[in-house]
């Protein structure tokens, strides 16, 4: 796990430390009571549906070394060891995750497509393991809470990471492509998922394609040749692109 200091967690998630020593560091991390271990840095999420800052108490007691809140305070969780307050707990659960990526010697391997993800994931780690050690995202470890948790999980002594980058909705690709900043970017293919989310095939295919159009001019876009829509919308990526698959075009 990434070890940072509790200043140095303010600063990355643009957030204020009103209790606590910004010396003290940590190196697990939590959004869920339920798995979180002593140490733990615990992010209070709030969601549609939910509002963590409910179980900031259970996280305390479970022996978090800071929490993370967007409202409350030394009065509201008087027990805990450290707090830092942000304007968003999901921004800043991402912002840290972004900030661990970036100051790391790795090189990222962003995957994504309507199908064939993990299993591209882990052909993909499988290979790079053998050229220097890399750290692949587990379970369903994918979308905007997932992926930074699996950069806050990097190891100093990774040189490689192979995510998978899922998503539902237009934008959430986008979001994960500027957290990760991958230097290779994978489109397996655009298939018709998530069509209830979606007006056509096409709309998918342009949300899958934030990924190309979030990665810098010196990245590699890797796409499916064989299919329509991967082309279409690898296609304006203006750096190197390789496509992959059984015709000609490959």
């Amino acid at each position: 796990m990434a070890r940072i200091s509790l200043a140095e967690a303010s600063r990355g998630t643009e957030g204020v430390l009103v209790r606590g020593d910004g010396r003290s560091t940590v190196e697990s991390f939590s959004i869920d009571t339920r798995t979180l271990k002593g140490g733990d840095l615990f992010f209070a999420l709030v969601g549609p549906s939910h509002d963590a800052h409910a179980f900031v108490p259970e996280a305390i007691r479970k022996g978090a070394a800071a929490v993370v809140i967007s409202w409350g305070g030394t009065d509201e969780f008087p027990g805990a060891s450290a707090i830092i307050r942000v304007p968003d707990t999901t921004r800043a659960l991402q912002d840290l995750g972004r900030r661990i990526r970036k100051r790391q010697p790795v090189r990222v391997v962003g995957i994504t497509g309507s199908t064939g993800k993990t299993t591209t994931k882990e052909m993909t780690a499988a290979v790079m393991e053998e050229a220097m050690p890399t750290f692949k995202s587990t379970g369903n470890l994918n979308n905007l809470y997932g992926l930074p948790l699996s950069l806050l999980a990097l190891e100093s002594h990774h040189r490689c990471a192979v995510l998978e980058m899922g998503m539902s909705y237009a934008g959430e690709l986008a979001r994960l492509a500027e957290i990760a900043d991958p230097d290779v970017g994978v489109l397996t293919n655009v298939y018709p998922v998530h069509l209830e989310h979606f007006p056509s095939l096409s709309a998918v295919g342009d949300a899958k394609g934030e990924l190309f159009r979030g990665m810098r001019n010196d990245a590699i876009a890797v796409f499916n040749a064989d299919d329509p829509e991967a082309t279409r919308v690898a296609r304006p990526f203006p750096g190197r692109k390789i496509g992959f698959g059984f015709s000609g075009k490959a």
